[in-house]
C-alpha cells in the first residue's frame, strides 16, 4: 500500500501516488500530505500568548517571522504526554497562514497509491464535524490516519492565529 522514499524533493504526488509525512502522536502514526508541509523543526522556546485558546502552545521566532504554535495532541483531544525526546514542530501552510504543529516526532516520508488510501469511516469525524481525517492507509500492522489541516483548525481559529503573531 505505501513505501517509503529515500531522499528527493518534497512533492504532493510521484507517479500518481501522494506524498505523506510520517508522524507520531502518543505513538501512533498520523500523516499529513506534504504540500502542506514547509519545514520541520526542533523543539525550541515558545513564548506564551495570553488569552490564546487551549491548544495553542504561544509563539517562535523563526528567522525574524512569529509563528503560532498548535499542540495537535491538544487540538484532537488526546491524552497530553510530554515526555518525547523526538518532540519537532511542523511549520505548514493552513490556508493562508503558517503555523507549527508541535508532535512527538516525525517518522519519514511515504508514497501512498490512490488504490492504498481508504476514506475514514464516517464515525471518526463526528466529534470534530469537519472531515479533518480524510483518509487512513493501512501496511502490515499499522494503520495511519491522514488528517486535513485546513479541516482541523476553524476559519476562526486560523483568524486568531494571524493575531498571534502580531502580539
Amino acid at each position: 500500500m505505501f513505501t517509503g522514499i529515500s531522499g528527493g524533493a518534497l512533492m504532493t504526488t510521484i507517479s500518481g501516488c501522494k506524498q505523506i509525512l510520517l508522524f507520531k502522536l502518543n505513538d501512533k502514526d498520523f500523516g499529513f500530505d506534504v504540500s502542506c508541509v514547509r519545514e520541520i523543526l526542533l523543539p525550541q522556546e515558545i513564548y506564551p500568548v495570553p488569552k490564546a485558546p487551549g491548544f495553542v502552545e504561544g509563539v517562535i521566532n523563526v528567522r525574524g517571522h512569529m509563528i503560532a504554535v498548535v499542540d495537535l495532541r491538544k487540538k484532537l483531544c488526546l491524552k497530553d504526554v510530554r515526555s518525547y525526546p523526538h518532540m519537532r514542530i511542523i511549520i505548514c501552510h493552513v490556508r493562508r497562514f503558517i503555523v507549527g504543529v508541535l508532535v512527538d516526532g516525525v517518522r519519514e516520508v511515504v508514497q501512498a497509491s490512490p488504490g492504498g488510501i481508504m476514506p475514514a469511516p464516517g464515525i471518526l469525524n463526528i466529534q470534530m464535524d469537519n472531515n479533518a481525517v480524510w483518509g487512513i492507509v493501512r501496511d502490515e500492522q499499522k494503520v495511519v490516519m491522514l488528517l486535513d489541516l485546513e479541516k482541523i483548525f476553524t476559519n476562526e481559529e486560523t483568524q486568531k492565529f494571524s493575531q498571534m503573531k502580531n502580539a
